[in-house]
């Protein structure tokens, strides 16, 4: 006698998340690009009550991301990273990390390079038809990209 056995499965997966509207997805991370310019610090705490973070580049894909996006956009960008604790010591807000000599990074040459020694935030700068990152004085008013991780949410199926 044959038996049939019959399981019925109920598997959790977990999916991704759709960003939000505004937000553009890669990878696990969402992406806001703003329109408008702000200081660095306003940047900042925007990208907090949006629910992210000023973005932290982490990796070469992830710049070449980035800046493909801003070149259709046009534009400077503030990113998260800033010496303001330290001076030469380059770090990310958010998440604290340092900037050392291992660490990706996307400097234009000779950068950082503090001129005037008000440079302590850096941005996207467009030059010589080039987006890379460089120092820049917090209080002039740049566009910014927010990042935040994508939620997983529980998918029954």
């Amino acid at each position: 006698m044959k038996y049939a056995v019959l399981w019925l499965a109920v598997s959790v997966a977990y999916a991704a998340a759709a960003c939000r509207d505004g937000w553009m997805p890669h990878g696990n991370q969402c992406y806001l690009f703003s329109h408008d310019i702000e200081p660095w610090s306003n940047a900042f705490d925007i990208c907090k009550i949006l629910g992210g973070f000023l973005v932290e580049v982490e990796t070469a894909e992830e710049d070449r991301f980035l800046i493909s996006q801003i070149q259709n956009l046009g534009g400077w960008y503030w990113i998260g990273l800033t010496d303001l604790s330290e001076e030469g010591t380059f770090e990310w807000m958010t998440s604290g990390s340092r900037l050392t000599s291992s660490s990706y990074s996307g400097w234009f040459p000779g950068v950082p390079d503090n001129t005037n020694q008000t440079e302590n935030c850096v941005h996207y700068l467009f030059y010589n038809n080039v987006y890379k990152w460089n120092d820049f004085p917090c209080l002039l008013p740049q566009k910014y990209i927010c990042e935040q991780n994508r939620a997983h949410e529980p998918v029954v199926g």
